[in-house]
């Protein structure tokens, strides 16, 4: 299929330097604002919470699967370091006056990704389904490492 430069500018002007291979930021229009989002989806601090009690009852599991999680006891986070120098640069020029931290997702264990240790939660959570539903494991207080043996596969 050939596309037609003019047509596809005529329709979309506001994508001339993307076609010119010039740097480009194109904002999405029609994106949420995190505020939207919010209200949008609902979530409460006890979505929050719960997701939270779901991935402390998944680690044993996830230690057990994965042994590089073994010395965060298998929870999956990713390591948060002090950026001194760039806080200190920050207080002499934009009047920055705190501990600067920097979250390290390229160090996420496992996953490699926030996105993608979200995706492992989901397939935890339809897991955990079918094994309730089977008796795999009889409740949400059971031994979630049952869910690595031979009969749970």
């Amino acid at each position: 299929m050939v596309i037609d430069k003019q047509q596809l500018l005529q329709k979309h002007p506001d994508i001339k330097d993307f076609l010119d291979l010039k740097p480009t930021l194109w904002l999405n229009p029609h994106a949420l604002s995190n505020n939207q989002i919010w209200q949008h989806e609902q979530f409460t601090i006890e979505d929050i919470e719960a997701a939270d009690a779901d991935l402390h009852r998944y680690a044993p599991l996830l230690e057990k699967v994965f042994p590089e999680t073994v010395k965060t006891h298998g929870i999956i986070e990713s390591p948060l370091v002090a950026a001194d120098k760039m806080g200190q640069v920050l207080a002499t020029k934009q009047n920055f006056n705190g501990h600067l931290l920097v979250k390290l997702d390229s160090e996420l264990s496992v996953a490699g990704s926030i996105k993608a240790r979200g995706g492992m939660y989901e397939v935890l959570k339809f897991a955990e389904k079918l094994a309730l539903e089977n008796g795999i494991i009889e409740d949400k207080a059971d031994d979630y490492t049952k869910l690595a043996s031979p009969n749970a596969r």
